[in-house]
Protein backbone atom coordinates (compact mmCIF):
# COMPACT_ATOMS: atom_id res chain seq x y z
CA UNK A 1 0.00 0.00 0.00
CA UNK A 2 1.39 3.38 -0.99
CA UNK A 3 2.06 6.02 1.63
CA UNK A 4 -0.39 8.47 0.05
CA UNK A 5 -3.19 5.89 0.20
CA UNK A 6 -2.39 5.21 3.85
CA UNK A 7 -2.66 8.93 4.68
CA UNK A 8 -5.98 9.27 2.84
CA UNK A 9 -7.36 6.21 4.66
CA UNK A 10 -6.25 7.59 8.03
CA UNK A 11 -7.87 10.97 7.37
CA UNK A 12 -11.11 9.31 6.23
CA UNK A 13 -11.19 7.15 9.37
CA UNK A 14 -10.61 10.21 11.56
CA UNK A 15 -13.46 12.11 9.88
CA UNK A 16 -15.82 9.16 10.33
CA UNK A 17 -14.83 8.93 14.00
CA UNK A 18 -15.50 12.65 14.52
CA UNK A 19 -18.92 12.38 12.86
CA UNK A 20 -19.76 9.37 15.05
CA UNK A 21 -18.62 11.17 18.22
CA UNK A 22 -20.67 14.23 17.27
CA UNK A 23 -23.78 12.08 16.75
CA UNK A 24 -23.30 10.37 20.12
CA UNK A 25 -22.70 13.66 21.93
CA UNK A 26 -25.99 14.91 20.59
Amino acid sequence: MSRKKKIVFTVAAALLFLLFAEAVAR
